[in-house]
Formats: structure tokens, sequence, C-alpha cells
């Protein structure tokens, strides 16, 4: 049985044009004057309240279209699911075909709910929520972890990624990191991974991307000669078409570390 102000919100979005159902915890929520529009659909707790606001929001996500062609083609919404300032529901996730909708991207960028997989059943999990709890709080909001983060780390962080960033915290270790034996390790074992490889990072050139005469056929990286004697290693980006961009004396086409 539905609450009475769950049925006060569904009778109130009825009247604005909406269609909502609820099937166990799962909501579907679509405009009625738009046909073969998707429903919009998010999995809510009994506990939290549901928002007729982010309601609207979510079905007018679904029911986008392009005059051209193209449109949304699946929605969903995550459990943070609240209204947004841009029209769009915050913890929206659309698929569409044919668009991009500059809206949904927001203004920032991969902060939200992730999905992780463990090997816990749900009781063991409950069993020890509470304690989860104060140490994903303490880690977010209280700095608890104590990994204090330079502007050096924060740049190679951008610049090269992983590998530039242990590159920094082993160059000037700060909090947890102090006395840790394990950082050079652990870069040495990140830089050696294919998936930092193909990337093009600074950690090391995809092992079939250069050809004969020092071109990259594939557009991948090359090692300078001037790398060979220096320990601060430069890698030159060329061309998918087998010349290569730049020169070595511009910063055209030339990463540098």
């Amino acid at each position: 049985m539905q609450p009475k102000n769950l049925q006060r919100v569904f009778a109130a979005l009825a009247r604005e044009g909406l269609h909502v159902e609820r099937d166990g915890r799962v909501y579907r929520v679509r405009l009625k004057d738009v046909e073969g529009a998707p429903a919009g659909e998010v999995l809510l707790p009994d506990e939290l309240p549901v928002e007729a606001k982010a309601l609207r929001q979510l079905a007018g996500l679904a029911a986008l279209r392009h005059p051209a062609g193209g449109g949304v083609t699946t929605v969903r919404a995550s459990p943070d699911f609240h209204p947004g300032d841009a029209g769009v529901a915050i913890g929206s996730i659309v698929e569409t075909e044919g668009i991009v909708v500059p809206a949904a991207v927001g203004t920032d960028i991969n902060c939200g709910m992730r999905l992780h997989v463990v090997d816990l059943s749900a009781e063991q999990l409950l069993a020890r929520r509470d304690v989860l709890v104060e140490r994903l709080k303490g880690d977010y909001f209280f700095s608890s972890r104590d990994l204090p983060m330079t502007a050096e780390a924060m740049q190679g962080l951008f610049r090269e990624g992983l590998v530039g960033w242990l590159s920094a915290v082993r160059r000037r270790p700060l909090g947890r990191w102090l006395g840790q034996t394990s950082i050079s390790s652990s870069r040495r074992s990140i830089a050696s991974t294919s998936a930092v490889r193909s990337t093009g990072t600074r950690a090391g050139p995809p092992k079939t991307s250069c050809r004969r005469k020092g071109w990259c056929a594939t557009g991948g990286w090359r090692r300078s000669a001037a790398a060979t004697t220096s320990s601060r290693s430069r890698w030159s980006r060329r061309s998918s078409t087998g010349r290569a961009r730049g020169s070595g004396t511009s910063a055209r086409g030339r990463w540098r570390s």
C-alpha cells in the first residue's frame, strides 16, 4: 500500500500530464502526451522521499527528441536523485542516439554515485555498515586518510596520470606517505600496465607503435634520442601519416617532463 503523501504526489503529477507508477521500489515516470517516449526509472528505498520536481525533470529528459532525428533512448536515475538547476535531475543516467545533451553532463563531472561489487552478503555488509559509514565520512569530509596533495602532485596527476602523481609523492612524501617503502614499487607496477602504456602517457610507448626510421605509423609515442642521455625522459608525438610533427627545437607536437 502506498503512503498517502505518495498518492498525493502521484495525483499532482498526473494533473501536470505525467504518468507515474511504482513497482516495488522502482518508480517509472513518463509524459502522457509524448508518444513512444521511454519511461524514466529510479530505484529508491522506502525511507527516501520522492521529489515531484525531480520526477518531472526525469520525464522531460526521457522525452527529449531532435527535429532532425535522434533522441533519448533510455533514462535511469541513481539513488542520489534530486532536482537539478539546469532542468536535468541530479543522478540522471541517460543513453542517447544521434544527439548529445550538454545539460545532462552538468558542471561536476564524475561527482556522484559508484557501483561496487563485493564478495559480501547483505547481512555481512549491514552488520558493519555503521563502521563503514564513519570511515567514509572521515575520508571524504575530515581528511582522516591523511593523504595531503601538493601542487606538484596535482600537476603530475593531470599531466601524466597515476604515474606522474606517484612520482611527485615519492619526491616529497607527506602525511601517511612518510616512511612508506611501497611508493616506488607502486609506480613501477602502474607504469608497466598495458592500460597506462596504451594511453600514450610518458610512462612508456605502446610496444607496437613505432615503425622503421623511428616513425610511429599508428600515431603512438616515440622516445627522443636526448632521453637516452638524460634522466628527464621526453616523448615525441608522431603523426599517423608517418611524418614527424614538430622538431627538437619546437614545442609543437612534443611533450616534455
